[in-house]
């Protein structure tokens, strides 16, 4: 059942993307005056922060104590987002999900009447990709059943973007990259546990 205040299809889906403006800040910035690597990652969770609220889903998360824990970051800086107080956008979606796993998916624009030329207006500048778990009471929840039996999303578009069966998910071939990187990523750590003669959890 849909609950009252729930913008249910908002971020879901490259088709529903959420809208997050900012300006570039003095705290942003390295010395070369562009968004540094830290500052870009510290936009993408004001994003999801901000598309959450937008959302009603913020106000069900602190209800029921829940929380989303990213556990991987992709960043691919394209071009860079400066000077200082350009404003810019931050464009997020809920790309898929899995049993376990939920992606978020960033694309950073400058907005639409900046004063620069044409040709690179409208062009992503900065693309972040975010895996994360929802967690309440220290259980990872099936994002599935927490948007839909938990949250009354509609359950036609929650199974849209649910892999593998990924043939509406724009960027699956992107998505499958990310999960070797993160399976051979986590592999190399494992054999370091084991190196050291520490416990292996697969993490």
């Amino acid at each position: 059942m849909k609950r009252d205040g729930w913008n249910a299809g908002h971020g879901i889906g490259p088709h529903h993307q959420h809208i997050y403006k900012s300006r570039v800040g003095l705290f942003d910035v390295d010395y070369l005056g562009h968004i540094n690597n830290a500052a870009t990652l510290s936009h993408a969770e004001y994003a999801r922060w901000d598309m959450a609220a937008e959302s009603g889903l913020l106000q069900k998360m602190m209800c029921d104590n829940v929380a989303f824990f990213v556990t991987a970051n992709f960043v691919r800086y394209r071009r860079e987002v400066r000077p200082l107080f350009r404003s810019f956008q931050v464009e997020t979606s809920v790309s898929a999900m899995d049993e376990r796993h939920i992606w978020f998916t960033h694309n950073f624009r400058y907005l639409d009447g900046s004063n620069i030329d044409e040709d690179t207006q409208n062009r992503i500048r900065t693309q972040v990709m975010v895996q994360a778990v929802i967690i309440q009471k220290g259980k990872v929840l099936t994002p599935y059943d927490f948007f839909v039996q938990e949250c009354g999303y509609d359950d036609k578009l929650i199974q849209s973007i649910l892999l593998p069966d990924g043939e509406h998910v724009s960027d699956v071939n992107v998505l499958n990259s990310y999960q070797n990187l993160d399976d051979a990523m986590r592999a190399v750590a494992a054999k370091d546990d084991a190196t050291h003669g520490t416990h292996v959890d697969n993490k």
